[in-house]
Formats: structure tokens, sequence, C-alpha cells
């Protein structure tokens, strides 16, 4: 940056400089239904729902009252399927790229680029990041929410699948399986688990050879109070 503001924090990473890339709300949902089960081995029940997310969101966060898994099972244009492991209601938040807005508060922070355009209001409506961290490549890693008097979200990068072979009385399954994330109403995290599987031939067949597994992908912890 040749001319503006730039904040350091005390290891010196920088916290935030006037060049700021505003994140902010596209849409809120509240799904509560309907749902679609399957139960099927290796994996148990999941519950499937689907709904449209608007072209332009970029980030996607999940809160919930109770505690679930959430992952992402497959996506066509602007309609998007998802599995839980339990049904009920979900907060959905969506976040796009978008112009800083002046919120018009006349208190807090504005911050402005070299050319003197807006970049940053810090009364206004944006993406604020409470926590990030990568999620692992088996089992759970949970967070608890940084403050209990205020609301959180949780979402993954990208949910990542891969292939497992399994037998079941000497029959060949495949096993989904997927990064997803855990999130209820204190804590927040994510992990790799089975989602979906199917028979892969009949009796004396083999079953499929496991395919690779992806980098685990980051968890992003945001504050949705207000939104």
């Amino acid at each position: 940056m040749q001319a503006g503001f730039t904040l350091f924090m005390d290891d010196g990473i920088m916290q935030i400089d006037s060049n700021f890339k505003t994140v902010a709300p596209a849409f809120r949902l509240t799904y509560a239904g309907p749902y679609t089960s399957s139960n099927t081995a290796f994996v148990g029940t999941w519950y499937h729902f689907t709904v449209t997310i608007p072209l332009e969101t970029k980030y996607l966060f999940f809160a919930s009252p109770v505690e679930r898994s959430i992952a992402l099972i497959k996506k066509a244009g602007t309609s998007h399927t998802f599995v839980t492991s339990t049904p009920g209601a979900i907060e959905i938040y969506g976040f796009k790229d978008s112009p800083a807005q002046d919120s018009g508060s006349g208190s807090g922070l504005q911050l402005f680029d070299e050319n003197g355009v807006l970049t940053f209001d810090s009364e206004s409506n944006f993406m604020k990041v409470a926590d990030a961290f990568t999620v692992p490549t088996s089992g759970l890693a949970i967070k608890p929410w940084p403050d209990p008097t205020r609301n959180y979200a949780i979402g993954l990068g990208v949910y990542a699948k891969c292939w497992r072979g399994a037998m079941q009385a000497g029959l060949p399954w495949g096993v989904l399986m997927s990064y997803a994330i855990r999130v209820g109403p204190s804590a927040g995290g994510g992990g790799f688990t089975g989602i979906s599987s199917r028979l892969w031939g009949g009796g004396g067949d083999a079953p499929p050879g496991n395919t690779p597994q992806a980098a685990p992908p980051t968890a992003m912890i945001v504050d949705v109070t207000g939104l």
C-alpha cells in the first residue's frame, strides 16, 4: 500500500489496512424442513435437505440450537443439497464480496484507500471472523464460541470427499467420506466422517479401492450477532 493506514498486532501480524476487502451479508435463512432421511451401512441415518443459495454468495455458515453435523453432498447451480445428523431448525448465513457501506452512525472507525474510496466502516454489517482453524483428517475438533453473550456460526471452505471400500456379510460397499462441520448452541468444529454408502457389486466382488483423501479444509467461525 503506497498510502493510507495499516494496523499491526503486537506480534507484527497485519490486522487491517485501508485497502480492506469488505465481505457483507448476502442472505439469511431459517431452514426447518422438509427433510428426507437415509439409513445405510457403516454411516447410519442422515437427513437430506435442499436450499437455494443466491449465486453471488461466496461464504456459507451454519448455526444450530442443537448439536448436529452438516456436510454438502450435492451442488447444481444455486441448488445445494446438504446432509445433517439431526433434523430441525438450522440458521444459514451467506456472505458476498461487496463495496463498503457508510453506516451513517457518526461513530466508530472508517478507512479509505489512496483514492479516497470508503473501504471499511466499523458500524456497518460485514463478516466478522472470530476464529479459523484446520479441521482434522479423522475425528472431530471442537472449539467453544469465543463469547457466550454473542451469536456465532461456522462454515468450511470446502466439503471435500473420497470413497472408502468396506465389506459387510460378504458384500462389497463403497462408503462416501466427507469433511463436515459440527455445530451447536455453545461450540463449533469440524472433522471427517462417512455421510453415505452403497452396494458395490455382488457376492464375491471386491469393494472399491480407497480414493485419495484431500487436505483438510479451514473451518471459520463468524460473529453473526444482530444479523
